[in-house]
This record gives structure tokens, C-alpha cells and sequence, in this order.
């Protein structure tokens, strides 16, 4: 089942979004839930600093304190940007390269099934070293083996059809 074009660096490369659809939506909900938790400690902190504003209000120096804070947040805003433009380019590669290591073996047990179902009981799924589902994948290895040895023993008669599916058609035209 493995194909060599398949393994080529190159072809990895142009591959990376298997799924795109689904990648694309896991990755958007990852960015989604991480703006959400950024925009919390964010409440969280401006409430903070509300509250040491009006207890701030108190005293005489309040004029002088958001001065201060001002020239600081002015002098911060091109770092805060710039860690926000870091943290969606790393998050999107992350996310893509997790949902990849999902959505391979999905696309390999898949073609799995398919050569199983039209006959082809040596067909075999091959995962990389860091892809998920390597137990499922040796037990359908292990189901190619049992179904090869069963055909080997019926003598390689074809699976018989399953109740409810269509028998293959007849070389004869139909009676009228």
C-alpha cells in the first residue's frame, strides 16, 4: 500500500493540507479558542487596572501615573504586535501540522479499505514514526492478513456479496 511518490519529500511538501476543509476549520477553532483566552486575561487585566485607577484617584499623583503609562504603552504596542504576528503564523503552523498527523492515516486507512473491499486482501498501512493511530492501523494490517489467509483457503474465491447489495450485472440483455 505504500506508494513511493507518495514518501518523496517534494510530494509531502505539496500535500500538507490532506483534508483541507477540516484542517482549515480545526485551526481556525485553535485560533478561535486562543483569541478567547487572550481576550480574558486582557479583561482581566484592564479591570485590574480600573480598579488601580480609582484608587490611584485618590492620591495627587494620578496625572503623573497615566503619563507614564501612556509613553509604556506607546513604546509597548510595536512588541505587542509583533508577538501577535508570531503567535498566529506559529499557532497556524502548529495546528496544521497536528491535524496532519491526523488526517494522514484517515487518507491511509481509507485506501485500506477500499483495496480490502475490492479484493485486494495484501494491501497494507504504512504510518510515519510521529503519525496517530498506529495501533488501528497494525490491526488492519492484521485484518488483510486474516482475510488473505481465509481467501487462501477458500481458494481464492471472490468475497461473496454482503445482504442488500446489488448482484453484478449479466452479460445477457433482460427478458421482455
Amino acid at each position: 500500500m505504500s506508494d513511493p511518490q507518495q514518501t518523496s519529500p517534494a510530494n509531502r511538501r505539496a500535500k500538507i493540507l490532506l483534508e483541507p476543509l477540516l484542517q482549515i476549520k480545526l485551526g481556525l477553532y485553535n485560533m478561535i479558542l486562543s483569541f478567547a483566552f487572550a481576550g480574558a486575561l486582557l479583561g482581566i487585566l484592564r479591570a485590574q487596572w480600573v480598579r488601580f485607577r480609582t484608587w490611584l484617584g485618590y492620591t495627587a499623583i494620578k496625572n503623573l501615573v497615566d503619563t507614564e503609562v501612556a509613553r509604556y504603552a506607546s513604546d509597548a504596542l510595536f512588541w505587542i504586535v509583533l508577538v501577535l504576528l508570531i503567535f498566529l503564523v506559529t499557532n497556524t503552523l502548529v495546528s496544521i501540522l497536528a491535524t496532519h498527523r491526523l488526517i494522514v492515516p484517515t487518507v491511509a486507512f481509507r485506501r485500506h479499505i477500499k483495496a480490502l473491499t475490492e479484493g485486494d486482501y495484501s494491501a497494507q498501512t504504512t504510518l510515519r514514526e510521529h503519525d496517530a493511530f498506529k495501533e488501528v492501523a497494525a490491526d488492519l494490517n492484521a485484518l488483510s492478513a486474516a482475510l488473505a489467509a481465509r481467501a487462501a483457503e477458500a481458494g481464492s474465491s471472490p468475497p461473496e456479496a454482503a445482504e442488500g447489495d446489488e448482484p453484478a450485472a449479466e452479460s445477457s440483455p433482460p427478458s421482455e
